[in-house]
């Protein structure tokens, strides 16, 4: 298995980030790759899956048109959200940590990926690197 990991602090709140992060019809507004959602079977708090669509003009290779079926994984009391792409057999692990005085959130991402996949290691390590600084923009921006 695959693993990398990214962490970024923001001004926003736990609350704030918690918000965006856990909606998956929220992700194309700031996960990098994704350019639409479809259907969604999660409510939060509970595992559920949602269908994504890929952003054609990263993923050249991919019928954009293709679903992506995901399973989510969501807790509140633990600050964490964890995504599967069902097709890829990739998991991304997402967590947030407030920062002491409550100063904002730290932002943690752990992503796994089988080792058939390493064509798209770095391809994927630069879509997360993106998109957890547009979840911290977009949390701030809402806050």
């Amino acid at each position: 298995m695959l693993t990398f990991a990214d962490t970024l602090d923001t001004t926003a709140r736990p609350r704030a980030v918690w918000k965006v992060l856990h909606d998956p019809g929220r992700f194309p507004e700031w996960w990098a790759g994704l350019a639409s959602i479809g259907e969604v079977a999660a409510e939060p708090g509970a595992e559920g899956r949602f269908t994504a669509f890929l952003d054609k003009s990263l993923f050249q290779d991919w019928d954009p048109a293709r679903p992506m079926v995901h399973s989510l994984r969501s807790s509140r009391e633990e600050d964490r959200v964890v995504v599967s792409c069902l097709l890829a057999d990739i998991e991304y692990d997402w967590r947030l940590s407030p920062l002491a005085g409550g100063a904002g959130t730290r932002i943690d991402v752990t992503v796994a990926m089988p080792e058939a996949r390493a064509n798209r290691f770095e391809l994927i390590r630069a879509i997360i690197g993106a998109s957890i600084r547009r979840l911290a923009t977009l949390a701030e921006d809402a806050a």
